[in-house]
């Protein structure tokens, strides 16, 4: 989690705009924090609140982003996003974006076992991507989270382009 709130900062001078260095100064004066690290930390504080049953904990991810979404406006959120923040009654609204893989590290941290962590990630998914796409996109980042077979902290899956989701949960 920790890594994902680093890479989300120095990254975010990058943010819609092609960087092709490997090389680069690490943190500049302009890096913020940005909408994926606001979501990040409320889905860590909806885990804190619990992870035993997951329509509590998928209720505590919804007014977690609601509650820090607003308290840190104009972060880079998109509109259908914002309109989310502002609904009386949030819904998913069929979003297939990255959203749902940038904000789900905490879940690898809390999860005890895999099928515990893809569940956790796809209850955090669900709250606003409803397109199968964008469902996957949580447990596929989640996985990425879990400690290695030694217990390290190099991600639990056995390489980038691996699919890690069961085909039940795979889009097409």
């Amino acid at each position: 989690m920790l890594g994902a709130l680093i890479g989300d900062i120095v990254g975010s001078l990058y943010e819609w705009k092609t960087a092709k260095k490997k090389t680069f100064p690490f943190l500049q004066p302009d890096c913020r924090m940005t909408d994926d690290s606001v979501m990040t930390a409320a889905v860590a504080s909806a885990v804190l609140m619990g992870v035993d049953d997951l329509e509590v904990f998928k209720e505590n991810v919804i007014t977690e982003m609601r509650r820090l979404g607003r308290q840190y406006p104009g972060l880079g959120y998109g509109p259908r996003f914002e309109a989310w923040l502002a609904s009386e009654e949030p819904k998913p609204y069929n979003s297939l974006g990255n959203g749902s893989a940038m904000r789900v590290s905490p879940v690898a941290w809390a999860a005890e076992s895999l099928p515990q962590c893809l569940a956790l990630a796809k209850a955090s998914a669900e709250v606003t991507h409803n397109h199968p796409d964008g469902i996957a996109g949580g447990p596929d980042g989640g996985r990425g989270g879990l400690p290695g077979p030694d217990g390290g902290e190099q991600g639990g899956h056995p390489g980038p382009c691996d699919p890690v989701l069961p085909p039940e949960l795979h889009p097409g």
